[in-house]
């Protein structure tokens, strides 16, 4: 902004500033004209309101612009681009990582784990009466979990890292029931005597080794359910005599007699130690191999491969898949309403998929919620077939499901076209072409049980039968819960499957839950005598309720990154515009006060022509702006030819100045 005050240059920088140095300056010509007049004074008069529209028209244009970049360009392009350019996982020269990195290597959540038990109050009854289990829940036992990232290395142009996840659990009194401690005694299925079952139908064991085995577990005291302190049950271990027996030196010497690693043809399991979670503190799971994102961020944070893998062994087709899954802590970035993500949880040995149910805020921060589909644990659905279960065993622990009509009659040889119905789903379960739950060499589950394939976070198969579901068997039908006493289910509130709160921008998770429920069936085998006189059951044996949220640095950080930042944006955006309104009109103003001042200047110039006397006496009063005018006029034709422009009185009351005058040098004759 440019402004000249007696003849000196001055400058100011072109922002908010230079509006008040533009009324300065104007303020200091004012003073300039009523200090020194004259005509020159007069100019830098007239050029005040010129000057401050020129400065307000291009502060103006310039808030315009930058309002317009805030409200279009910013959400749209330059904000999505800065979101992305900070979520690759990213370690920099100095070993140092990234904000968004560090987050990950070291996660920035607490968890608690609450556990549930079903305690079995009337053993006896069932073992030799055939009674339904009697079941009451305790707990919760409550613990801590804490995990970060160890042995990262950079992979790919570090465009992958592997790395292991450490996990540590600490029990938590306050968080618990009131007076529950980890000396509190369960009792639980056995699955030490479930393994010995297991191994006697997976390797179609003949009938008289299958009766060596059970007279094993008599001897060492063996039973199918066992009472046993919560901590051993977790993460402790406890001691089991037959845990003892397969890993006593005795065991190891016939196995290495015999050459082929079996035990008289029998394979021993492979278990050093008892428990759902032996000595799993301040150990990780198996390894992974993750995308960075550093060449596509919005590939960051899936899976490649887990223990080695980018497929279960113990799945088939869809359901093997892991590649492409996150493992529940960060997705990529702005995450959209039509995306399902893949959720892969090591300690259920199988992925999830997860789909938007919904938008809530959680604790400030704007989330995405998602949710498992109602079939999660369904296998009888064709995409999830592949986590069927064989059920070596053939029972039908359910047979009142399906409920079909009273007049279903399984007939295939006596209907046409029996070859084109597939009887392995469930909605051909009660055509007469298809035997209800039975098909083949196999019996079907209800919904909401799937097999537990492996040990919890190891690439190692389970050696007995255990099934996953939600708490209470809440995804299954009445069927599954008539079978016992004790069961509440509650599928829409305290048991659900999962739900994921996800920031969409970020693609972190600010919160999440996750319910599950381990069971272990118990069966009538006349190979084991104390099964003889049981019913055919599927007894839970605990659930645990994970619920995860942000530690406050980390809460802050996304609620900055998401949230702030674009507000702050779109609010200095639309002020950038209100003021660059109020320029203008400011400006306009002006502009019409500069025109009303060249307005007064021509009609000074519209002068009468009549000069008279008392004009020129009137010079001395004249204000100062008029006096170069009234020089002027003196000149003007009117003054030299004042009979053609102004009357001349016989009395000379009336005469011009000038017309006197001539008339005194005797020059009349001039008029001609």
């Amino acid at each position: 902004c440019l402004f000249s005050v007696r003849g000196q240059l001055l400058h100011a920088p072109s922002s908010m500033c230079s509006i008040l140095m533009c009324f300065v300056a104007a303020n200091a010509q004012a003073a300039a004209v009523a200090a020194g007049g004259g005509a020159a004074a007069a100019r830098m008069e007239k050029r005040r309101p010129m000057c401050c529209t020129i400065t307000l028209i291009v502060l103006g244009v310039l808030l315009l612009a930058l309002g317009l970049v805030l409200l279009i360009a910013f959400p749209i392009s330059i904000f999505p681009a800065l979101v992305k350019s900070q979520i690759p996982l990213i370690e920099k020269e100095d070993g140092s990582y990234t904000k968004l990195t560090g987050f990950w290597q070291n996660l920035p959540q607490l968890a608690t784990y609450d556990f549930y038990f079903f305690n079995v109050t009337n053993e006896d009854e069932i073992i030799y009466e055939g009674a339904k289990p009697h079941l009451v829940e305790v707990g919760p036992y409550s613990y801590i979990e804490t995990e970060f990232k160890e042995g990262i290395q950079w992979l790919d142009d570090n465009t992958r890292v592997y790395y292991r996840s450490n996990k540590t659990w600490v029990f938590h009194p306050e968080n618990s029931c009131t007076g529950c401690t980890e000396a509190d005694i369960v009792t639980l299925p056995n699955a030490a005597y479930a393994t010995i079952m297991a191994t006697k139908v997976q390797n179609y064991m003949a009938s008289d080794k299958a009766k060596v085995l059970d007279l094993l577990l008599q001897i060492i005291g063996e039973g199918p359910m066992r009472s046993v302190n919560v901590g051993g049950m977790l993460f402790d271990a406890y001691d089991d005599p037959l845990l003892d027996v397969i890993n006593s030196n005795l065991t190891k010497l016939l196995i290495n007699i015999g050459g082929d690693g079996t035990l008289g043809g029998v394979p021993i399991p492979d278990v050093p130690y008892m428990g759902y979670f032996p000595h799993y503190n301040h150990t990780n799971d198996e390894d992974y191999v993750l995308r960075t994102g550093q060449d596509d961020p919005m590939m960051a944070f899936q899976i490649e491969k887990w223990a080695g893998q980018d497929k279960l062994s113990w799945w088939s087709g869809e359901a093997a898949e892991i590649k492409g899954a996150g493992d529940g802590t960060f997705y990529k970035p702005f995450i959209e309403d039509t995306d399902v993500l893949k959720n892969f949880q090591s300690f259920s040995c199988r992925a999830f998929d997860m789909e938007v149910s919904g938008h809530e805020k959680w604790t400030g921060i704007d989330a995405t919620v998602f949710t498992f589909p109602d079939d999660t644990y369904d296998s009888n659905k064709e995409h999830n077939i592949g986590y069927r279960y064989e059920n070596v065993e053939y029972i039908d622990y359910f047979p009142d499901w399906p409920t079909c009509k009273k007049d279903h009659v399984y007939q295939p040889w006596a209907i046409e076209g029996c070859e084109d119905v597939d009887c392995r789903f469930d909605y051909n379960f009660c055509s007469d072409c298809c035997d209800g739950s039975h098909y083949d060499r196999t019996i079907f589950m209800p919904p909401g049980i799937v097999p537990l394939r492996c040990f919890p976070g190891q690439n190692k198969r389970l050696p007995f039968a255990g099934f996953l579901s939600p708490p209470h068997f809440s995804a299954s039908p009445h069927q599954v819960h008539d079978t016992m006493v004790g069961l509440h289910p509650d599928p829409d509130g305290k048991h659900q499957a999962g739900r994921w709160w996800i920031n969409s921008v970020t693609g972190g998770t600010v919160h999440a839950i996750f319910n599950m429920q381990l069971a272990i069936p118990i069966y009538n085998d006349a190979d084991f005598m104390m099964t003889t006189h049981m019913r055919n059951a599927f007894l839970p044996s605990f659930w645990t309720h994970i619920d995860a949220n942000l530690k406050p640095y980390a809460h802050d950080f996304i609620q900055l990154s998401a949230q702030t930042v674009p507000i702050v944006a779109m609010a200095l955006g639309w002020s950038f515009l209100v003021i660059a309104l109020l320029f203008f009109i400011i400006s306009f103003c002006c502009y019409r006060k500069a025109g009303r001042n060249k307005g007064g200047d021509e009609e000074v110039h519209q002068y009468s022509y009549n000069v008279t006397i008392e004009d020129e006496k009137a010079k001395v009063a004249a204000p100062v702006g008029q006096a170069a005018d009234l020089e002027r006029r003196r000149n003007s034709p009117a003054q030299l030819y004042p009979e053609l422009y102004g009357k001349d009185s016989a009395e000379g009351s009336t005469a011009s100045w000038k017309s006197k005058t001539l008339q005194k040098e005797g020059s009349t004759e001039a008029w001609s």
